[in-house]
């Protein structure tokens, strides 16, 4: 329904060593109900598809604020 997503394994136990548990994922904009996120990483809908597929056999993702 909302389209191409992946669940994260985080591995830092200081900050998201359980992103599975409370289901983290990269998925489109399109599943955004408001524009506040639980922590998951919202991609524009263009580029969920590419990113995922690119991630989904094992990647290190960092993410920087």
């Amino acid at each position: 329904m909302w389209g191409n997503s992946l669940k994260l394994n985080g591995l830092e136990s200081d900050k998201y060593s359980n992103a599975l548990k409370r289901n983290i994922e990269v998925h489109s904009s399109k599943r955004m109900y408001s524009k506040l996120s639980l922590g998951c990483y919202c991609v524009p809908d263009q580029n969920a598809d590419t990113l995922v597929d690119l991630i989904k056999d094992g990647s290190s993702v960092y993410a920087y604020q």
